[in-house]
């Protein structure tokens, strides 16, 4: 009896919880039964009209689209059914993307069919042209105008560009007063465009133009990478004028007289008249030896004489001779030095020096040597060959030292000189400077234009 009453409590208990439980649950299943029933009530309590608004927002939306304008839109349980005629298949797919972003939207039927009657296809095209027409009617004189703008600074820049004189007054190199001048030509007619893109509203235009310009300039500056390497070098060459028209040079292997400098190459006239030309690159980063920029060059020989006579006597020989030989000038005065004992004879090294603007080098380094050598046969000097002393084995192992003393060979007399030769005078020979590559370097001047060296410019020293 005492165990039963707890066990009855316990299940009093347990009854009464799940009773709660019930109780809780039926509730809710009430609120959802409800709530569910509003909402059935709100969306299918009238299907037409929810129809109709979709229709209706749909003709809305196509009105704004000139193409989709005769659309004819149906909708039933909202399954939306376009039919009609449009000019392209892409409108047809446009009008069908429409209709289905819109809610309660069910399905799309798109049932458009592409325009192939003449008139509903020409007329739109008919009045987009009648529509640029009047466009163009409507523009034309400020067109008009803006081209004469234009025009008026396109001639303008050509005048600024030509104005090289007024540049040479702050610089005095004639290229990049040229460069100068282009420079300023260029930005006149920058300024008209701009004025003109101005008058239209499209300035943002000129700053595309000005990017595409950069970014093509870039990439012609990869591609064009020797072009502007030389245009550069001649700027510099230009600027610094490490040589002039006329003056004899060497670059690296090449030498000759310089012809003239363009905006790509440096051009050399060779003493056998043919042309060089030199990548303006190539001649600025090269070692340039200018024989022409001093006046006073120094000529030098050397000349070998017998080891048995007076040294101080051969050397006062050849200085007095040099000093009065014309051409040579008198100070610095000429030297005459012992470089070397040879095998067989004493090497001397003569030095003296010419006035390039009076004399020619060549020919008065040539009438020295011919003087020296015929004051050296008159005084007797002589200027004996290499002798060498020679072992000769034979078939018994005999030297040529215990073979029978043979004579020795007499030395051939030097050639009698022809009355011609004997009849000039010393230093009568022509030594003025060659006349035959001045007037080939005057004539392919005069034959081109485009030089880039100025007498009057700065040299670089």
């Amino acid at each position: 009896m005492s165990l039963s009453k707890p066990i009855y409590n316990c299940l009093q208990k347990v009854t009464l919880l799940l009773l709660l439980l019930l109780t809780l649950s039926t509730g809710a299943y009430a609120e959802i039964e409800v709530a569910e029933g509003s909402l059935d009530g709100d969306l299918y309590s009238n299907p037409s009209q929810h129809d109709a608004n979709i229709s209706k927002r749909l003709k809305r939306i196509y009105a704004q689209f000139p193409g989709l304008a005769e659309v004819e839109v149906k909708v039933d349980a909202g399954v939306v059914t376009l039919s009609g005629n449009v000019l392209a298949k892409d409108v047809a797919v446009k009008a069908a993307e429409i209709a289905g972003r819109l809610p309660q939207v069910v399905a799309v039927n798109n049932t458009l069919q592409q325009e192939s009657a003449i008139g509903e296809r020409v007329n739109p095209a008919l009045e987009k042209a009648r529509s640029l027409l009047t466009a163009f009617i409507t523009w034309l004189p400020l067109v008009l105008a803006a081209l004469l703008w234009l025009g008026v600074f396109f001639w303008l820049a050509r005048v600024v560009s030509k104005l090289d004189r007024l540049f040479g007054r702050v610089t005095p190199n004639i290229f990049v007063a040229r460069i100068a001048a282009q420079i300023a030509g260029m930005l006149t007619f920058i300024f008209g465009l701009y004025t003109v893109l101005e008058l239209f509203g499209a300035t943002a235009i000129l700053g595309t133009l000005l990017g595409a310009a950069g970014v093509v300039g870039l990439a012609l500056g990869f591609a064009l990478k020797d072009s502007v390497e030389n245009f550069i070098s001649s700027l510099m060459l230009s600027v610094r004028q490490p040589f002039s028209a006329n003056d004899l040079v060497r670059i690296d292997e090449y030498q000759g007289f310089v012809s003239r400098l363009t905006t790509r190459a440096t051009i050399l006239l060779t003493f056998e008249g043919n042309h060089v030309r030199l990548p303006n690159s190539l001649v600025f980063k090269a070692v340039i030896i200018n024989y022409t920029r001093h006046a006073q060059r120094r000529f030098d020989f050397v000349v070998g004489v017998s080891t048995d006579i007076d040294l101080n006597h051969a050397e006062t020989l050849a200085l007095d001779t040099l000093d009065g030989m014309e051409g040579v000038l008198k100070d610095p005065k000429p030297q005459a030095l012992i470089e070397a004992l040879g095998d067989s004879n004493v090497v001397l090294h003569i030095y003296a020096w010419i006035d390039q603007t009076q004399y020619s080098y060549v020919k008065v380094k040539s009438e020295a040597i011919r003087l020296i050598k015929v004051c050296f046969d008159e005084a007797e000097i002589g200027m004996p060959e290499p002798t060498y002393n020679l072992k000769w084995l034979g078939a018994k192992g005999i030297t040529l030292s215990e073979a029978p003393e043979a004579e020795a060979p007499s030395r051939p007399k030097p050639p009698q000189a022809s009355p011609v030769a004997e009849s000039r005078p010393k230093g009568a020979a022509d030594l003025r400077p060659e006349t035959d590559i001045k007037q080939q370097l005057d004539a392919d001047q005069a034959s081109n234009d485009e030089n880039l060296l100025d007498d009057n410019a700065k040299k670089e020293i």
